[in-house]
């Protein structure tokens, strides 16, 4: 007795494509697992010196020895310009994550994440679905963006999280320079000191100071790379201080308090919005097992009652 060949065929082509997700998992879990220790000792270096451009476009180059992720990525890289890459190492520095993922990585990352949204998604509608082809591309522009958004999602989070330090970091700020100290003096006792999003930044000013670039194209580099306006308006008082000689310190301290009462404001803002967010689950899962609770008793009662009546 012989079996159809499409009996045949359709667990074997099942088989093939969950080899090929599996191997897809287990590459990006590989992927995730070695970027760490690859990049350990590029973030230390890059806390006190980060490469000028011409280096870091000679460090996207695939060294000897590179992995097959890091030769897909290299080669993927070399069809970027270098303005996309430029782009690429931004959104990187904006997610805080620079020294842990290169731009190869990323674009590898991607290729795999477009791969295994498509075979997933492929997988979703049937092998041989009449949907499978669109389900395989929804799947595969969905793993397309997935890596861009969750970059996305952590420079959201790092931004928070360097506008939630801005004014204490300013307040020691401020004490430093009214006792004597030169703004880059300042900076690097607070530096010392302190370890929050605020001072990752300001070591990173530093050492783009030390390889010989302006304060203000420092300036503008933390600006790009934090996206944050109150960073942008803290660069801004820091650059007028200059021009114009006026004293920092109380430019700063009036930023501070300005950033403050926006913070209050935010926060008043946030309350105002907590009974209209309550409403909805209210109505939904509360009142209906509060009715439940009060007029349950009493629905018995009167169901018994008609009972005894009828």
């Amino acid at each position: 007795m012989t079996l159809p060949a499409e009996s045949i065929a359709s667990p074997v082509v099942r088989a093939l494509v969950a080899v090929a997700v599996a191997l897809c998992v287990l590459a990006l879990a590989v992927v995730v697992d070695r970027r760490r220790v690859r990049r350990r000792s590029a973030q230390r270096l890059a806390r006190f010196a980060p490469a000028a451009p011409e280096a870091e476009a000679a460090a996207d180059a695939p060294a000897p020895g590179q992995g097959l992720l890091q030769r897909l990525g290299a080669l993927l890289a070399t069809r970027l310009s270098w303005s996309g890459r430029q782009d690429l190492r931004d959104t990187l520095a904006r997610a805080g994550v620079q020294g842990q993922l290169s731009v190869e990585e990323l674009l590898a990352l991607r290729a795999l994440s477009v791969c295994a949204g498509a075979v997933l998604g492929g997988l979703l509608a049937g092998v041989i679905g009449p949907f499978a082809v669109l389900t395989a591309v929804g799947g595969g522009l969905l793993g397309y963006a997935a890596p861009m958004l969750v970059l996305d999602r952590l420079a959201q989070r790092r931004r928070e999280a360097i506008e939630e330090a801005l004014p204490n970091t300013l307040d020691v700020l401020v004490v430093s320079l009214e006792a004597g100290l030169a703004f880059d003096t300042s900076v690097a006792y607070i530096c010392e000191r302190l370890d929050n999003p605020v001072t990752a930044e300001f070591r990173l000013f530093l050492a783009d100071l030390r390889v010989g670039r302006p304060r203000r194209d420092a300036l503008a580099r933390m600006v790009e790379r934090t996206a944050s306006d109150e960073v942008r308006r803290f660069s801004n008082e820091v650059l007028q201080a200059d021009l114009l000689g006026v004293g920092l310190a109380r430019a700063l301290h009036a930023q501070i308090q300005l950033l403050r009462s926006e913070r209050r404001q935010r926060a008043d803002e946030l309350a105002r919005e907590v009974p209209v967010k309550l409403l909805f689950p209210m109505v939904v899962f509360i009142l209906p097992v509060l009715l439940l609770v009060l007029l349950g008793p009493a629905l018995l009662i009167l169901l018994r009652t008609f009972k005894e009546l009828g």
